[in-house]
């Protein structure tokens, strides 16, 4: 009788291997971006600004969404959009990306985090007067923190490359606050 459980137990074996193993961690959140950009000003009128006032800067205010989805324990991909207004001057900038995530260590709450990315920017001259379109590489780190199971606070910076401007390059800046529910 021993001998029959021993050998009819065997089979049960087969879940010995670990199985519980999250494939993807996935947030998707909203977020507040203040930035600063280097376009060429344009004057109340719709005129551009002369090309003698080449040091003026545009300061962007606004918001955005994003999605990042980590699928081993330090690599993932990242979706990020912004929309931001520039101050003063009424023009606004909106970036379409997509990139990679490296996050740096988990440690109790925090995910410091380092991302490259690649995508689209559109910027919208005052009054209508002018709408161009370029892509972008940008670069940038952050920090996530667990507030709870569910939700992600973000802080996160980023420096933008747009290719091909004419007159001067914008290389826009971002400082962004967010807010993410964290799927698991």
């Amino acid at each position: 009788m021993v001998l029959y459980v021993m050998l009819r137990a065997h089979p049960m074996y087969g879940q010995a291997e670990y199985t519980a193993i999250q494939k993807l961690d996935l947030q998707a959140g909203g977020s507040f971006s203040i930035g600063r950009s280097n376009y060429l000003p344009w004057d109340t009128q719709g005129n551009p600004a002369p090309l003698s006032d080449l040091t003026r800067k545009v300061n962007l205010l606004g918001g955005g969404a994003y999605l990042a989805a980590d699928f081993r324990p330090h690599i993932g991909v990242e979706f990020n959009f912004h929309h931001l207004n520039g101050s003063g001057n009424g023009g606004k900038q909106t970036t379409y990306e997509v990139g990679g995530r490296y996050i740096l260590t988990r440690r109790y709450r925090f995910i410091p985090y380092g991302r490259v990315s690649y995508g689209r920017g559109v910027y919208d001259y005052p009054s209508g007067s002018a709408t161009l379109s370029f892509n972008l590489m940008g670069i940038g780190g952050g920090l996530d923190y667990h507030l709870s199971r569910s939700i992600n606070l973000r802080a996160d910076y980023e420096w933008q490359k747009w290719i091909n401007v004419p007159l001067r390059t914008p290389n826009p800046q971002a400082l962004t606050i967010g807010v993410a529910y964290h799927f698991h």
